[in-house]
């Protein structure tokens, strides 16, 4: 795991910080995770053309298990208002908190 965070774009620290934090049982729970998501959106992404609120799409442009492509198809899906692609992997809450921090702020505030 630790491998796969520092090619996701994750410092050293991070990715000892996020390794850490993964016991058994956590890493059982992605593993099943990962395993289920042979059709990741079937069962809700009709659904998404319902959504009226305003949104804002967040994601990492190194991210390699979701490619930023496919946030700009979800943006579209449900008319997001506004895509912001971070510097960082699929973890990029972890990896650019400040920067998800003010993208977050600065779109509840318009």
């Amino acid at each position: 795991m630790r491998t796969r965070l520092l090619e996701d774009g994750s410092s050293s620290a991070e990715a000892n910080r996020i390794v850490a934090d993964v016991d058994n049982r956590m890493g059982d729970c992605i593993l099943r995770l990962y395993r289920s998501a042979l059709n990741v959106g079937r069962e809700w992404q009709p659904g998404l053309a319902n959504i009226t609120a305003p949104t804002l799409v967040l994601h990492g442009l190194k991210d390699r298990p979701v490619p930023p492509e496919l946030a700009d198809v979800l943006a579209g899906d449900i008319r997001a208002r506004e895509v912001v692609l971070l510097d960082a992997g699929h973890w990029y809450p972890l990896q650019r908190p400040d920067e998800m921090a003010i993208a977050l702020n600065t779109f509840w505030i318009k």
